[in-house]
């Protein structure tokens, strides 16, 4: 297990994670970066905001940046079927 620091950078305001989190791998850090993208997302999102060009940059315990997720990229989206045509009366 390996200790990785997830910080938040906002358009290069970066807040840095001091406690960080043990995960077995890179691959699980970038889940849990993924993971944590969406929280903030989802929090974002109820307050009428929606700021894609944010990230987390994941850092390893010697403080070295090993990977980091855009708030676009953990995103999926479904193509949105073309809405049903709306009749008015006149």
């Amino acid at each position: 297990m390996s200790r990785y620091f997830f910080d938040l950078d906002e358009d290069g305001d970066v807040t840095a994670d001091h406690e960080g989190r043990e995960l077995p791998d890179v691959a699980a850090a970038r889940d849990q970066a993924i993971r944590e993208a969406r929280a903030l997302l989802s929090s974002d999102v109820s307050h009428g905001k929606l700021r894609l060009d944010s990230r987390i940059r994941v850092r390893e315990a010697g403080g070295a940046e090993v990977l980091a997720v855009n708030f676009a990229e953990a995103l999926t989206s479904d193509r949105m079927a073309p809405s049903a045509p709306t009749y008015h009366r006149h």
